[in-house]
């Protein structure tokens, strides 16, 4: 935490500039940070040699080198050698210092090089944490076996005692890796920890109270001495990674870690205890940081996937969104066109009531016949309008029951100036009871007004004399869904073309941007229907699609 604050709370004194005054107290942060760990960890010495459990100035180190880089070499060799001097050492100073600088070296020197391959907390993998665990059995094994050497020429010990002490060192090394640098895979580790705090619930008390609870039951009383109910730790240290991820895990671990040694000091055991106990430290850190990690990427993992969906929907509505407008200028000429014939019939009735107004010959009955046409002209151009706005608006999507009846005729009020312009018969086949469908209204006219302005430009590029489109109804096709086709008479779809008729971004027209048939193949599978073109239709072309009705959706759930 000392770190954090140095690199997240103090500003710099007023005349000394900012970064010079910023990177001086986080040096010092970290060399006060060593010393207290050291001096923690060394009240509890479990060897002549005055090896410890678990070294978290070990970690401290390496967290040095990961967020200072190499100018952390020598606060870390000063806070070693400093550590070690203030406390009882059976080394003499000459090769304290040795020890010191192999220290810094090992651990600060190691985590500089790969300080690019160390994680932030909010991206830290399953793979990440396993290969960093692997380092931390890499770098203390090779610190252990530097201070091996170290001992062997300055003592006068048997080889054999010298193996055992660098064995429990190294994995005390381990433990206290493991421990201390999870906390700093933060990029501002203070601000991330006092929001996690902040957010504590009464699980999380609960939770701690579990793991102070436990420990004392295995480390505390007098017949689990054996380490036989380890596994009780276990399990508060899950439920923190399993909750919060990597950083609940992080958490639980330090404060296992701090609580298993604290009572095994107070009850002063064994050093045969203490090897057991870091043994057991090592598979709960790791087991909890594997699993805080896996929990952390399977949550950041479905966050993604989420805005992945939302920015998905997002993109879809706004093509879609497009194409009506496309859509819409291609008709504009035409809905112009039609909108032109009953403004012209109002403008005439309203000149004949006025004629007759100042002829002076007024006969209400004529006078009413004339307003009641107008108005009706008026009636039919704004019902033009209306759906047109009603075509372009985007819409939630939302789904229900549709009148499919109204909404085909709907589409036939919007492309019927335009095929009028072109010459084109629309020939439009309903039965004669249709039931409702479920479905978006707008999405299904684009599909209807696709399918039919393909049908046309397919005429008007074949150049035949057949004019003809036909969109024809049926419910016998497949039971609980009801068909809709549109047939054209134009030469047909190439066989080259096929293929890829509902792949996006592939059209067979020279300015086509092959978005119609994809977009409607996306609305109609959206709908729980399909589309599809059949050949078995001669002469023109044949497109369908199928829409669930409301029976066979009540019976899919």
């Amino acid at each position: 935490m000392l770190i954090g604050l140095a690199r997240n709370v103090f500003s710099a004194p007023s005349g000394v500039p900012h970064s010079f005054a910023r990177q001086a107290v986080t040096h010092l942060a970290f060399f006060l940070a060593y010393l207290a760990l050291f001096r923690i960890s060394y009240i509890f010495q479990i060897s002549d040699l005055r090896s410890t459990p678990w070294n978290p100035e070990a970690g401290i180190a390496v967290v040095g080198g990961a967020i200072l880089g190499w100018p952390s070499l020598p606060v870390i060799f000063l806070a070693s050698i400093v550590s070690k001097l203030t406390n009882p050492t059976i080394l003499t100073v000459g090769w304290e210092i040795v020890a010191a600088v192999a220290n810094a070296i090992v651990f600060a020197g190691s985590a500089a090089a790969l300080r690019r391959f160390f994680p932030a907390l909010e991206t830290t993998t399953t793979g990440s944490i396993v290969l960093f665990i692997v380092y931390a059995v890499i770098v203390t094994l090779a610190s252990a076996i530097v201070r091996l050497v170290i001992a062997s020429l300055a003592l006068d010990i048997s080889p054999a005692y010298l193996v055992n002490y660098a064995l429990t060192l190294s994995v005390g090394n381990v433990v206290g890796v493991l421990t201390i640098v999870p906390l700093f895979f933060a990029a501002k580790p203070l601000s991330g920890w006092l929001r996690y705090f902040a957010g504590f619930t009464l699980f999380h008390w609960v939770s701690t109270l579990a793991i102070l609870l436990t420990s004392v039951i295995v480390f505390g009383l007098e017949d689990t001495d054996k380490f036989k109910f380890f596994y009780l730790v276990f399990l508060p240290v899950m439920v923190f990674a399993i909750r919060d991820g990597l950083m609940g895990a992080a958490f639980s671990i330090l404060l296992s870690d701090i609580a298993m040694i604290a009572i095994l000091l107070w009850r002063v055991s064994e050093p045969s205890t203490a090897t057991e106990l870091q043994v057991l430290m090592i598979s709960l850190s790791a087991t909890g940081l594997v699993m805080g990690a896996t929990i952390s990427e399977r949550r950041r993992i479905s966050l993604e996937l989420e805005e992945s969906h939302i920015r998905l929907h997002d993109s879809q509505a706004a093509l879609l969104q497009a194409s009506r407008l496309s859509l819409a200028s291609e008709m504009a000429a035409a809905l112009a066109h039609e909108i032109n014939q009953p403004l012209s019939s109002i403008r005439s009735f309203i000149r004949a009531a006025r004629r007759k107004l100042d002829q002076g010959r007024v006969k209400h009955a004529d006078l009413k016949s004339d307003i009641d046409a107008a108005v009706k002209e008026v009636d039919v151009a704004a019902g033009l309008i209306r759906e047109t706005r009603k075509f372009l608006e985007r819409g939630d999507g939302t789904k229900e029951k549709l009148n499919l009846r109204q909404l085909l005729l709907t589409c036939f009020d919007l492309i019927g100036p335009e095929l009028s312009a072109s010459r084109i018969n629309w020939d439009l086949r309903l039965p004669e009871k249709l039931p409702p469908v479920m479905g978006n209204a707008m999405q299904i006219q684009q599909v209807v007004l696709n399918l039919v302005r393909n049908a046309k430009e397919s005429i008007l590029e074949g150049r035949g004399k057949a004019r003809n489109i036909k969109l024809d109804v049926s419910l016998d096709s497949r039971p609980g869904y009801v068909e809709i086709a549109v047939s054209d008479s134009g030469p047909g779809i190439p066989s080259g073309v096929k293929a890829m008729l509902f792949k996006p971004l592939k059209s067979s027209k020279d300015n086509g941007l092959g978005l119609g048939l994809s977009l409607s193949n996306t609305i109609i599978t959206a709908h729980g229907g399909s589309i599809w073109y059949d050949e078995a239709v001669p002469g023109g072309a044949r497109f369908a699609f199928t829409l669930p009705l409301p029976a066979s959706l009540e019976r899919a759930r």
